[in-house]
């Protein structure tokens, strides 16, 4: 496969790529929208844990929780359940 001399990128492919530039460019653009997905779902997760562990304690008896229960899940990294 031959490229022409100019300017490329890697969401326009040069001239002569054809389907594969294509398929190269959808592939980028999964992967950018799953990274985009990663940061929010983890994103909204972070927030959740940092409201959690800012209740008082008549917030944590009216939901059942203890602060061990709290330490425990505001202690967890984004990506843990």
């Amino acid at each position: 496969m031959i490229f022409e001399q100019g300017s490329h990128d890697l969401f326009h492919s040069p001239t002569g790529v054809g389907k594969n530039g294509a398929t190269v460019r959808l592939f980028l653009a999964g992967g950018l929208a799953r990274v985009c997905a990663w940061l929010s779902i983890y994103g909204n997760r972070r927030r959740q844990r940092i409201a959690l562990g800012m209740l008082d304690d008549h917030m944590l008896a009216d939901l059942g929780l203890s602060h061990s229960d709290v330490s425990r899940e505001t202690a967890k990294w984004p990506w843990q359940q």
